[in-house]
């Protein structure tokens, strides 16, 4: 939706390279009877800020690098093929798209519970309760020029996560 509130750019698209959006924060997801080992945030951000960079109208051409090893194994399995058998007077493959600007960041911040409650009641086996639980996330994120390596913009920005959870409940022997 914010998308179409994207003025059009008055010029041709940026090509800009997302080489990878990590998470940072080393954080497991909370549990308070065992140890899980799974992350607390998505290990695939950079999926996302992509597909942002693609849905904001023509202003952006993004450039794949974060698999460029199997882009650039790919390319060297077309250029091995042609030689084999169109010989030395094979095709070359267009070069490839090379960036203006690249976007650096991650993942920097995630704080569980750093609120939680609740309430319930039950009365001859038979109630319900409320939990609530908030969470915080920080991501930070940077623009960098190619030709010069200067940071050009940098943010950093959190966001609130409110959980809750309703139980209705009898129990009977």
């Amino acid at each position: 939706q914010l998308t179409k509130d994207i003025p059009e750019l008055d010029g041709p698209p940026i090509t800009i390279a997302v080489y990878g959006f990590k998470d940072l924060t080393g954080q497991k997801k909370p549990n308070d009877r065992l140890a899980l080992f799974s992350s607390a945030v998505t290990q695939g951000a950079e999926v996302f800020l992509i597909k942002a960079l693609q849905d904001a109208k023509s202003w952006f051409k993004v450039v794949e690098r974060v698999g460029l090893d199997n882009l650039i194994k790919e390319r060297q399995l077309i250029r091995n093929q042609r030689e084999v058998y169109e010989g030395k007077e094979a095709k070359p493959l267009k070069p490839m798209t090379v960036a203006g600007v690249m976007i650096e960041g991650g993942i920097i911040g995630y704080d569980s519970n750093i609120r939680s409650g609740g309430n319930g009641a039950r009365w001859l086996g038979i109630g319900a309760s409320q939990q609530y639980r908030v969470d915080e996330i920080v991501i930070s994120i940077r623009l960098i020029s190619i030709n010069s390596g200067e940071v050009l913009l940098t943010n950093a920005v959190s966001k609130t996560i409110y959980s809750t959870q309703h139980n209705v409940g009898m129990l009977r022997f």
